[in-house]
C-alpha cells in the first residue's frame, strides 16, 4: 500500500530526528538548568514568532501545489530562496532597530540572530518540499546529522572540558547551526529537482498566496495555542525556574507529538494527492495514535515524580503536577495532529483555523485568571482543557467527511492489529 510506504518513510526518518533532538534538550536542560535553558527556549520561540510572521507560511502552499503536481519544483525551490533573502533583510533591520542587542558584540549578535532566522526558515520550506514528494529521508538525514554534531560538543562541555568549549559559544554555535542545516536543505533539493531554477507565474503566486494566507492564519494561532503560555508566565512575573520548568513539559509534550505530526506528513500529501482509501487508513491510525499517548501518559504519571529530575537534573522537581495536569490534552493534541493534516490536504483550512481559535480564546482567557493564582499549574490546567476544545472540534467536523464518529477513532478495534501486523511485515521484507 502507498500509504503504508510513505509512512513508514516518514515514521523511521522523523523517529531518528526527534530521537537527537530529545538528546540534545535534555543535554541543555543538564548542563544550563531550569533558568538557563528556560531563557535560551524562550528567546527561540520568540524567534520562532518572527519567523512565522514573516514566512506567511508560504511553505504550506509549497507543499500542498508540489504535492498536487500543479507547480514544478524548481519553481518553488526559487520562491523560497527569495522569500528567505527577503525575509532575513526584513529580520536584520527589526534586529538593528528594535531589538536591545548587546552592543560590545552587536555585530556577532545580529550575524547570528539572521542566520537563525534565514536557516529556520528555509529548514521550513525545503522539508515541507521534500515531504511533498514523498522523500523524508533526506531532509530528515540533514537534520539528524547536524543535530550528532551540537550532542558532541555539547557533550564535551557537560563533562567539564570547557577549555576546548565555553558554555556562551555553544550557544552561539547551536543558534547558527540551523543556517547550516537550512542551507544544505536548499543546496540538496535542487540536486534533486534537476531543473533549472525558475519563478512561479502570476497565476500560479495568487494560488499559492491565496492557499498560504489561510494556512498562515491557522498556523498562527497554532503557534499562540502552544506558546501564548510562555509570554503571559513571563509577564505575570513568575521566576525564571518556573518559567524553565514549564517550557521543559511543554517541550516533553511536544515529544509525545513526534508520531502523530509524522502521520501528518504523510496524510498531507496523500490526502492532496487524492488517495481514495486515505479516510480508512487515518481511523486505524487515530486509533493506534489514541492508545498509545494514553500509554505513555499513564508511564510518566507514574514514574514522573523522581524521572523527570533524573533525566533533566535536580532543579526540575517542578515539572510532575503540571505534567498531569496537561496530560489530557496532550492525548487530545496527540488525536488532533493527523485530522489537521486530512483538513489540510482537503483544502479545508477553515476548520483547522477555527479549532485553534476556540483553544486560544479559551487558554488566554484561563491564564490571565488562573495564572497569577497558581502559576505554571494553573498555565497546564488551562492548556489542557484548551487542547481538548480543539480536538473535539475537529472531531466534530471530520464526521461530515467520512463515516465516523469519536468513537470510531479512538476505540481499539481487532483490525487494527491485523493492520499493524501487515505493516510492519511488508517493512520487514
Amino acid at each position: 500500500m502507498e500509504f503504508q510506504r510513505i509512512l513508514y518513510q516518514s515514521i523511521v526518518w522523523r523517529g531518528f530526528y526527534f530521537a537527537t533532538q530529545l538528546l540534545l534538550n535534555i543535554l541543555i536542560a543538564r548542563v544550563y538548568e531550569p533558568s538557563g535553558s528556560g531563557w535560551l527556549f524562550y528567546t527561540l520561540n520568540n524567534y520562532a514568532f518572527v519567523i512565522l510572521v514573516l514566512s506567511l507560511s508560504i511553505d504550506s502552499g509549497m507543499g500542498y501545489y508540489l504535492a498536487a503536481g500543479k507547480i514544478k519544483p524548481s519553481k518553488l525551490s526559487a520562491l523560497g530562496l527569495t522569500w528567505t533573502l527577503l525575509a532575513s533583510f526584513l529580520s536584520f533591520l527589526w534586529l538593528y532597530y528594535y531589538a536591545s542587542p548587546p552592543q560590545e558584540s552587536k555585530r556577532f549578535f545580529l550575524a547570528v540572530s539572521v542566520g537563525y532566522i534565514a536557516g529556520s526558515m528555509m529548514i521550513s520550506f525545503f522539508s515541507a518540499l521534500f515531504h511533498a514528494r514523498k522523500n523524508f529521508m533526506t531532509p530528515n538525514l540533514v537534520l539528524v546529522s547536524i543535530n550528532s554534531i551540537m550532542i558532541g560538543l555539547l557533550g564535551v562541555l557537560y563533562y567539564g572540558n570547557q577549555q576546548f568549549i565555553s558554555s556562551q559559544d555553544f550557544i552561539l554555535i547551536y543558534i547558527f547551526s540551523f543556517f547550516i542545516q537550512g542551507l544544505l536543505l536548499a543546496v540538496f533539493f535542487q540536486v534533486h529537482a534537476s531543473e533549472k531554477m525558475a519563478f512561479p507565474s502570476s497565476p500560479e503566486l495568487k494560488w499559492l498566496l491565496g492557499y498560504s494566507l489561510l494556512a498562515f492564519t491557522g498556523n498562527l494561532l497554532t503557534f499562540l495555542v502552544f506558546r501564548v503560555d510562555y509570554w503571559l508566565i513571563q509577564y505575570f512575573g513568575r521566576n525564571s525556574e518556573e518559567l524553565g520548568n514549564y517550557i521543559q513539559v511543554s517541550k516533553l509534550a511536544q515529544l509525545f507529538f513526534t508520531l502523530p505530526s509524522v502521520l501528518a506528513t504523510a496524510v498531507f500529501p496523500l490526502t492532496a494527492g487524492g488517495l481514495p482509501s486515505i479516510g480508512t487508513d487515518l481511523k486505524i491510525l487515530s486509533r493506534i495514535v489514541f492508545i498509545a499517548a494514553l500509554s505513555g501518559c499513564l508511564v510518566l504519571a507514574l514514574t514522573g515524580y523522581w524521572l523527570f529530575p533524573a533525566v533533566f537534573g535536580e532543579k526540575f522537581d517542578d515539572m510532575y503536577l503540571p505534567f498531569l495536569l496537561l496530560a489530557p490534552g496532550i492525548i487530545a493534541i496527540c488525536l488532533a495532529y493527523p485530522l489537521a493534516g486530512y483538513f489540510s490536504g482537503r483544502n479545508r483550512i477553515s476548520v483547522n483555523i477555527f479549532s485553534s481559535l476556540l483553544a486560544l480564546i479559551l487558554i488566554v482567557a484561563g491564564n490571565i485568571i488562573f495564572i497569577p493564582l497558581y502559576g505554571i499549574r494553573g498555565a497546564a490546567a488551562v492548556s489542557s482543557i484548551g487542547y481538548i476544545s480543539l480536538c473535539g472540534f475537529l472531531l466534530f467536523n471530520f464526521k461530515k467527511y467520512e463515516t465516523a464518529g469519536a468513537r470510531d477513532l479512538v476505540v481499539p478495534r481487532k483490525a487494527d492489529l491485523a493492520w499493524l501486523r501487515q505493516f510492519m511485515k511488508k517493512r520487514a521484507n
